[in-house]
C-alpha cells in the first residue's frame, strides 16, 4: 500500500492479509482497493477543509454515509460492477479488521451492499420501431409496459430503438 506504507495500523492490516494466504493478485487488489479509497477520502475531506496525510487520519470520518458516498462515486464514475463489488468487499474486510483491533468502534461498512446488474432475458428487451419521421419532439409509447420515451430529435424513416430494462442500482 504504497501511499500508506510504514503506518502501523495499515501495515498490520497488510501483514494480516499476507498471513491469510492470499494469492499475489488478491493481495495486489486489496492494496489497490485501499489506496483507491484513501485517495478518494483525501479528496473528499479536502472539500471540507480537512487535510489528511495517512489513511488513519481519516478514521474519525469513516461512517456508513461516507461508505455509501464512495459507492455512489464508483457507480457514477462508471467503474465496472465487479471492481465496485471487490472494492466494497475489501473495505468490509478492512472495517472488520479495524474493529477487531479496536482502531474503530463502529463498522463503517455496515449495511453497504454490493451492487447487482439485472441482465434481462431476450424477451424483456423492448423494441420500438418508428416508421415515419416527425419534426421536432417525439413521444413513443410501448403500449402494455407503460414506458414512454420522449425524443428531442426526430427519428429517421425506419429507425429502431432497443431499450434494455434493468433493475435500478441500489
Amino acid at each position: 500500500m504504497d501511499d500508506i506504507h510504514g503506518k502501523p495500523n495499515i501495515e498490520t492490516f497488510s501483514q494480516y492479509l499476507i498471513k491469510q494466504g492470499l494469492s499475489k493478485l488478491t493481495f495486489k487488489n486489496y492494496e489497490s482497493d485501499v489506496n483507491s479509497f484513501y485517495a478518494w477520502m483525501k479528496t473528499k475531506l479536502r472539500e471540507f477543509g480537512v487535510v489528511i496525510t495517512t489513511l488513519e487520519a481519516s478514521f474519525p470520518y469513516l461512517n456508513t454515509k461516507t461508505a455509501a458516498e464512495y459507492k455512489n462515486f464508483l457507480i457514477a464514475g462508471r467503474t465496472p460492477v465487479k471492481t465496485i463489488n471487490r472494492r466494497l468487499s475489501t473495505l468490509r474486510q478492512l472495517a472488520r479488521y479495524l474493529m477487531v483491533n479496536t482502531m474503530l468502534s463502529t463498522n463503517f461498512m455496515g449495511g453497504i451492499q454490493n451492487i447487482s446488474v439485472y441482465m434481462p432475458k431476450k424477451d424483456r428487451i423492448l423494441r420500438i420501431k418508428a416508421t415515419s419521421p416527425y419534426f421536432g419532439k417525439q413521444t413513443i409509447s410501448s403500449g402494455t409496459s407503460g414506458i414512454v420515451i420522449e425524443l428531442d430529435k426526430p427519428l429517421q424513416a425506419t429507425s429502431q430503438i432497443n431499450i434494455w430494462i434493468t433493475d435500478s442500482v441500489k
